[in-house]
C-alpha cells in the first residue's frame, strides 16, 4: 500500500461515522434545536416568523396606499426593491455599491438617505399621490445576537464602537426617522432577518411547495 493510500485509509477510519444514518440524522436535528435555543450568535432571525400566508396579509392591505419595501444589506452592494399589493410583484428596484467599509452611524444614515431618495424617485415615476406607507423588511447577512446587535462582520467591513452594542433595527429606524423629515411618505419597519430566511419567505409567498432555501455567496447558509 502506498503512502497516499495509507493516509486516506487512516483518515477514512478516523472520520467515517460510527453510527447508522438514522441515528446521525437524529443527533444533528437535536444539536440544531439546541443551538437554536441556546446560541447567542446566530444567522437566524431574532424574531419568531409565524406560519401565516404572506398573500393573505398583503391582500388585506389592498387599496390602502401601501407598498412593500425590501432592503438587502448583504455585502458590498446595497439593494432595495418595491413590491405592489396584492399582486406581490416587483415594480421597482435599485442597487448601490458600498465603497466605505467602516460601519458606523454615518454609514446607516447614508443607507437611509439613499433608500428614501430612490423611494421618492419611484413615487414621482409612478405619479403617485397621497400619504403613502411602505411596509419594510431588511435582510442583514451578518451574525446578530439575541438583542439584534452586530457581533461580527466580514467581507472587509470594520465595526465602529458606536454601533457594537445597539440593536441594528433601532439604528436603522433612527437613521430613517432623521432622513424622512424631508419626504412625504412613511416607512414602517417589520424586522431584520437573514437573507436565507428572506429567500425562503419569498418562495413561500409564490408557492406553498418550497420547503428550503439555499444561499451560495461568500459563505453558504440555508433555511
Amino acid at each position: 500500500m502506498s503512502f497516499n493510500e495509507t493516509v486516506i485509509s487512516e483518515m477514512r477510519a478516523l472520520f467515517s461515522p460510527k453510527l447508522p444514518l438514522d441515528k446521525l440524522i437524529d443527533n444533528v436535528s437535536q444539536e440544531l434545536q439546541q443551538r437554536l435555543e441556546a446560541s447567542n450568535v446566530s444567522m437566524l432571525p431574532t424574531c419568531v416568523v409565524n406560519d401565516l400566508s404572506l398573500n393573505t396579509i398583503v391582500k388585506s392591505l389592498e387599496g390602502s396606499g401601501t407598498y412593500l419595501l425590501a432592503i438587502d444589506l448583504g455585502g458590498t452592494t446595497l439593494k432595495m426593491g418595491i413590491l405592489s399589493i396584492p399582486q406581490f410583484q416587483m415594480v421597482y428596484h435599485q442597487s448601490l455599491d458600498l465603497p466605505h467599509k467602516v460601519v458606523n452611524l454615518k454609514f446607516f444614515r447614508e443607507i437611509a438617505s439613499w433608500v428614501c431618495e430612490k423611494t421618492h424617485e419611484f413615487i414621482l415615476l409612478k405619479g403617485l399621490s397621497g400619504r403613502l406607507t411602505f411596509l419594510t423588511g431588511i435582510t442583514f447577512s451578518f451574525p446578530l445576537n439575541s438583542r439584534n446587535e452586530i457581533t461580527t462582520m466580514g467581507k472587509g467591513f470594520t465595526i465602529a464602537e458606536e454601533v457594537t452594542s445597539v440593536s441594528i433595527q433601532e439604528v436603522l429606524e433612527q437613521s430613517f426617522e432623521q432622513v424622512l423629515v424631508k419626504f412625504d411618505f412613511k416607512i414602517q419597519f417589520y424586522g431584520v432577518i437573514n437573507d436565507s430566511v428572506a429567500v425562503y419567505l419569498a418562495n413561500k409567498a409564490s408557492t406553498e411547495e418550497d420547503g428550503i432555501s439555499l444561499i451560495l455567496g461568500t459563505g453558504i447558509n440555508s433555511c
